[in-house]
């Protein structure tokens, strides 16, 4: 089930790495992803008191990239924090598998009678992949049987390739940076024309963000500042817009630039 989806490796003479390596120090090389794909299927214990089987049971249906090797730093602890945002265990021969709540056990052979029922889908995929960083966007959807409508999660994580971190919005950043931010993304809310649930001069700096080959991307989940009926907000902010706010460290890591 899992495969190798990707391996990218320095190119070039031995001089040519050795030079780029002194220059910038990103050259990173082996790094290497794997695949998942399930669908499996969570029953509640107490389900012989459920009136029907779509209250009976939830499909867990899920696919991504984790990573195998990236270089520094090595690739164990970014993968744990992955699959923890991404609902998931390791199975008994060390696989993805779906952690359930406790309230449910799990079935692996799927009732082909059930054609209605919950379902948490979940997708874990790669962004963006430069020399000096990686990111992951986590997307959720659930979905409890009979409600009005279901919800969805977006998250991000940003792996610094050069030193085995995952980024934190104040890596790229000077300090103080905060009151800029904030007015940049309140002014580009104003922009999309988007129905809030709060006034835009009480909007804050979401947690959720991830770099991009243009810049920043910051998203705010639903009924975080809006209600779901306008669905996940994602707002670029362009490295134009915060030149001034972006730290050495920050510009690099956007540009490759020092």
């Amino acid at each position: 089930m899992m495969g190798l989806l990707l391996v990218m490796g320095a190119c070039g003479t031995k001089e040519k790495r050795e030079k780029e390596n002194s220059k910038d120090e990103t050259v990173v090389e082996n790094l290497s992803f794997e695949s998942y794909k399930f669908e499996r299927m969570g029953e509640y214990e107490d389900s012989d008191t459920r009136a029907s089987d779509g209250e009976r049971y939830v499909r867990y249906v899920s696919e991504g990239v984790l990573p195998r090797d990236l270089g520094t730093g090595g690739a164990g602890m970014l993968r744990d924090s992955l699959m923890r945002m991404a609902l998931l265990v390791s199975d008994d021969e060390g696989r993805p598998a779906p952690l359930m709540p406790d309230s449910m056990i799990r079935v692996y052979n799927i009732p082909d009678s059930i054609l209605n029922c919950g379902f948490v889908y979940t997708s874990l995929s790669t962004t963006l992949l430069t020399p000096r960083v990686v990111v992951w966007e986590i997307d959720r959807e659930t979905y409890a049987y009979h409600a009005a409508h279901g919800n969805r999660f977006t998250g991000y994580v940003n792996y610094n390739l050069t030193n085995g971190k995952i980024i934190n919005l104040s890596d790229l950043m000077n300090p103080g940076y905060e009151d800029k931010l904030t007015a940049v993304l309140r002014e580009k809310v104003k922009e999309e024309n988007i129905q809030l649930l709060v006034k835009p001069e009480e909007l804050e700096i979401p947690k959720a963000f991830a770099i991009t080959s243009d810049g920043l991307l910051f998203s705010f989940n639903p009924y975080s500042i809006a209600p779901y009926s306008e669905g996940i907000i994602k707002i670029d902010v362009p490295i134009d817009d915060i030149l001034d706010i972006l730290s050495k460290e920050g510009m690099f890591i956007l540009t490759g630039n020092k």
